[in-house]
């Protein structure tokens, strides 16, 4: 809702930008009598704006302390947890850390910021109107946990990517890293299947107890190196890190 104050000002703004504009069309035509006439209003809508000067202050330090008293209140967090409810995102936790499997949403007021991270994949948004703040984390959480699974499919595309890298050796130990930079050698096809996205395809493919394509084994463990691990989150809230991916023929029983 915008303050009677908010109404006054913008349309200060929005004349000084009209007669402004009109000064330029002027020039560009020579045009001595519109240019005068159009900066006599300019000059008189600056100067209301400019006489105005300490009530923007004012309203905007109204407002200012408005939001950071509402943000202190119970009633702020139980409108975010409200919101999460009504756009069916499931949540544990509470204010100002919750877990949205594969999310972690966390609020940091002191610095008007939140996160809302899958790994080491962040997101921030300084945002804190608690309907509009829902909908931002509504925009990840289903970009992510709605993008379809073909776990045949994502398998042929890493035993193809292990097979480039490994120069059709099996058994290595290749980098997981390496094999989506592989699958999305082209940057037109990152933007489509951005990391976050092929992370939670691992978290999906891991919650299998074992992982087998035409009689290969697919083996998935850690990096000594963190720093070259992904650290995964599944839809169920399990956590798994991975940076090292083995894959060998099936041993004959």
């Amino acid at each position: 809702m915008v303050a009677s104050n908010d109404s006054s000002i913008q349309y200060d703004i929005r004349c000084i930008a009209s007669h402004y504009k009109k000064m330029l069309e002027a020039k560009k035509n020579w045009d001595i009598k519109k240019h005068s006439d159009s900066r006599r209003n300019f000059s008189d809508a600056l100067y209301r704006l400019t006489e105005n000067r300490q009530l923007i202050d004012q309203v905007e330090d109204e407002w200012l302390s408005n939001v950071e008293q509402q943000l202190k209140r119970i009633d702020y967090i139980q409108q975010i947890e409200s919101f999460l409810n009504q756009k069916q995102i499931l949540f544990s936790g509470e204010f100002p850390d919750y877990q949205i499997p594969p999310f972690k949403l966390s609020f940091d007021l002191h610095k008007n910021v939140v996160k809302l991270s899958m790994g080491k994949k962040l997101f921030k948004s300084t945002v804190l109107e608690p309907e509009r703040l829902a909908s931002w984390v509504v925009k990840y959480y289903f970009q992510i946990c709605n993008s379809s699974f073909n776990q045949v499919q994502f398998c042929k595309e890493i035993m193809s990517a292990y097979k480039y890298l490994g120069q059709s050796n099996w058994r290595l130990q290749i980098s997981v890293k390496d094999i989506y930079r592989i699958l999305t050698i082209k940057s037109s096809t990152r933007k489509e299947y951005s990391e976050s996205v092929f992370m939670f395809d691992l978290a999906r493919l891991l919650q299998m107890p074992t992982i087998e394509l035409d009689g290969f084994c697919f083996e998935f463990s850690a990096n000594k190196d963190s720093g070259k691990n992904y650290f995964l989150t599944d839809n169920r809230g399990k956590e798994k890190t991975v940076g090292l991916v083995s894959i060998s023929p099936k041993e004959s029983e």
